[in-house]
């Protein structure tokens, strides 16, 4: 399946419209007449008003309410699961269902921390596209107990980052597509060399 990157702020622009808008029969806790000067509590003309402005701010108020189940990925309506993942880079792409874009938020915090290294990498592409995946680096680090002066140090060596992909039995993918989806977790620096093996 052919799918192409998109950035998350261009992701964040492309949402379905929300389903909290008016809710048929929604009571809220504070009913509005309840608030009202005694000589407006007895006006008909007032209080057809004050009933219509309860069910506008009956959802606002259960919306508020939850907010604390909006922030978990296992309670939150899936239109802010979508909203939440352009926050914390979660991929939207490759036609995840629902479950899998939940587990993939609930992890994207403790994965941050590995954001740029060979694990991350190799996470970000088995995360898409199954199969297995091995990275090596260039990165090393040189020490001496002797000071040397810097002039004749030996020259450091370009950066780069070798990813061999094996897909699963059957599946294709395409190099393209794993290109595009490692670009935010790739140091721009850094050489990128990918083989897909068959």
């Amino acid at each position: 399946m052919r799918w192409t990157y998109r950035s998350p702020i261009e992701r964040q622009t492309e949402f379905e419209p929300t389903s909290r808008a008016l809710v048929p029969g929604l009571r809220t806790p504070f009913p509005l007449r309840d608030y009202t000067p005694a000589m407006l509590a007895g006006d008909p003309v007032a209080n057809i008003f004050l009933e219509i402005f309860d069910e506008i701010l009956a959802p606002i108020i259960s919306t508020l309410d939850c907010y604390f189940a909006y922030l978990d990925p296992d309670l939150a309506p899936m239109d802010f699961v979508d909203y939440m993942s352009t926050w914390l880079l979660v991929s939207q792409e490759q036609g995840w269902n629902a479950s899998m874009k939940r587990q993939a938020l609930g992890s994207a915090v403790a994965r941050s921390q590995w954001r740029g290294t060979s694990k991350s990498i190799a996470d970000r592409v088995t995360e898409l596209f199954g199969g297995s995946c091995s990275v090596s680096d260039s990165g090393e680090v040189i020490t001496d107990r002797d000071f040397n002066d810097p002039s004749t140090w030996p020259e450091a060596s370009a950066p780069k980052v070798t990813v061999t992909f094996t897909p699963t039995d059957g599946s294709t993918v395409n190099e393209i597509d794993i290109r595009d989806a490692l670009q935010s977790v790739l140091p721009a620096h850094v050489e990128f060399v990918l083989t897909v093996e068959t």
